[in-house]
């Protein structure tokens, strides 16, 4: 596989992590939260069956829940999605980016191990009588 066409993939790879996590919150925003996990427990909202399912508590939090939440989800989506453009994996790049900078980081990755052992690339070779620095 050529240089650019690892980056690319990488490229490829991030974007659909970002596409994921924004379709995901936007599912979210249209149909509603279902239930919550946690480490040791699981509240179904959608169980209606349950004695506590029936209750007036229950619905006043899922009703109180779905007014915090959708505000949130809806500036994530919308956060992800600007975050997603910056890093220039939906549109215009920022060289100084984290994301850029590990693609980047990658890339010179790519380019070491295609030189033959014993052989650096020009653009690094060290000077006369300085050791190879590595950082």
């Amino acid at each position: 596989m050529e240089r650019s066409e690892a980056l690319q993939a990488l490229k490829r790879e991030y974007q659909q992590d970002y596409q994921n996590e924004i379709r995901a919150a936007r599912d979210l925003l249209a149909s509603g939260i279902r239930g919550m996990r946690g480490p040791d427990g699981v509240i179904n909202l959608d169980n209606r069956d349950s004695f506590v399912a029936l209750g007036q508590a229950r619905q006043r939090f899922v009703d109180q829940m779905e007014r915090a939440v959708k505000p949130l989800l809806d500036n994530y989506a919308r956060e992800l999605e600007k975050e997603m453009s910056n890093l220039g994996l939906g549109g215009k790049a920022s060289a100084g980016d984290p994301l850029m900078e590990s693609l980047h980081d990658a890339l010179r990755n790519l380019q070491q191990a295609q030189v033959e052992p014993g052989q650096l690339p020009n653009e690094i070779q060290p000077a006369a009588g300085n050791p190879p620095q590595h950082n």
